[in-house]
């Protein structure tokens, strides 16, 4: 939802990000669909989705870890997956958002700085 000052919120009535600007008008350029990225903001990580007429919130737990590199690459890969199988593109981001979590709460404690996530948590289960 939005406020007054057009700020996408969450319902408790927080900005988002003010992000409503910047990615109205992109579908019309050609994509189907805009995803932003919420998972540098504070709280939850939440992501904006909008497909050219309605902007929808997808929002899971932020994961304490410093290890989340390759986050944006295996979530969009996730997304090519979910689409490659005939997903409609909302479904296929929610069901990638699902994924990319679950791979950073697996993320992987290795080397020094920040690790990678773990994109084949279901294989070392």
């Amino acid at each position: 939802m939005r406020n007054a000052q057009g700020q996408i919120v969450n319902a408790a009535g927080n900005p988002i990000r003010d992000a409503t600007g910047r990615i109205v008008g992109i579908p019309a350029i050609g994509p189907r669909a805009v995803i932003v990225k919420g998972g540098h903001a504070g709280g939850d990580a939440t992501d904006i989705y909008f497909d050219g007429h309605e902007m929808t919130e997808l929002t899971a737990r932020r994961i304490d870890t410093p290890n989340t590199h390759g986050s944006g690459c295996a979530f969009s890969a996730a997304i090519a997956a979910g689409l490659a199988r005939g997903l409609d593109p909302l479904a296929a981001t929610r069901e990638a958002k699902a994924f990319i979590t679950r791979a950073i709460e697996s993320a992987l404690e290795i080397g020094h700085g920040h690790g990678p996530v773990n994109p084949a948590f279901e294989a070392s289960r």
